[in-house]
């Protein structure tokens, strides 16, 4: 199995904030080949019309793990979760799960593959805000989560966990407090969905 993480726009870290994830997986689901998919940093109005190509590049990344793997999981966030959405619908990209983290998506949209996890926050002003830029798929499903109508997407609402995981706002989940914590929910949430075993350690 192969783990495939992308970002999202600028972060404070320059990259990207979802490359704190991976250390964090690869110990919560050892023996898995853990990757970030990088397309540097991009400014909020560049969004709208270099998306595409970034989502056609990440298509093609995802279709040749698919030929060296017998499962795929890609995990993203934020403006990752257009891309992700855009390689899927648009470029056919073929993973078995896809986890959105505070995705910035229209709400009614999906990746259309057997199984999506999305985690939301009830306080995610980032992706509030992102749902006004015009002729763009952003939207605010990283606040209220997915209201589509395709049975394959269910939600985890961050702000309703119990303390020590959550978090209201757009980047909570990479706390140093509680990334680990997330961490060993995707990795339970992909081996329970996928029946997939991990290493021992």
């Amino acid at each position: 199995m192969k783990v495939i993480l992308i970002h999202g726009i600028h972060s404070p870290e320059k990259n990207n904030n979802i490359s704190k994830l991976k250390p964090a997986l690869e110990r919560a689901m050892p023996g898995v080949e853990i990757e970030v998919f990088s397309y540097g940093f991009m400014g909020f109005w560049a969004a709208r019309w270099e998306n595409g190509e970034v989502a056609r590049k990440f298509s093609d990344a995802i279709c040749e793990a698919k030929k060296q793997h017998d499962k795929v999981v890609v995990i993203s966030h934020s403006n990752g979760a257009a891309i992700t959405y855009l390689a899927v619908n648009e470029f056919d990209a073929d993973p078995d799960m896809v986890i959105q983290i505070n995705p910035a998506l229209d709400n009614h949209r999906t990746p259309v593959v057997k199984w999506v996890e999305v985690i939301h926050s009830d306080q995610d002003r980032a992706v509030e805000l992102s749902q006004w830029l015009p002729f763009n798929i952003w939207g605010n499903q990283g606040k209220v989560g997915y209201k589509g109508k395709r049975k394959n997407t269910i939600n985890h609402n961050a702000s309703k966990f119990d303390k020590y995981m959550r978090y209201d706002d757009h980047m909570g989940l990479f706390a140093d407090t509680r990334i680990d914590m997330w961490a060993r929910f995707i990795a339970n949430r992909i081996k329970g969905m996928l029946q997939v075993k991990y290493a021992d350690v």
